[in-house]
């Protein structure tokens, strides 16, 4: 439960992302960064944030930590 957020949060999270790819590449506040992150094989924030849920869920998975 903890490893997840709800719908909102993640939006939020999303725009903060693009926010920073905007200013580390000097794009406009109104022009989408979705085409340039694809294009250069960067992820979206959804993309890694579930590569990141996924990860941690699998080395628990296979953690010989009891809990």
């Amino acid at each position: 439960r903890s490893l997840r957020l709800d719908v909102t949060h993640i939006k939020s999270l999303y725009v903060c992302w693009n926010s920073v790819i905007r200013k580390i590449f000097k794009f406009d506040r109104w022009e989408s960064v979705n085409i340039f992150v694809n294009g250069f094989g960067y992820l979206n924030f959804t993309h890694v944030y579930d590569s990141a849920v996924i990860k941690i869920m699998n080395d628990m998975r296979h953690s010989s930590n009891q809990v």
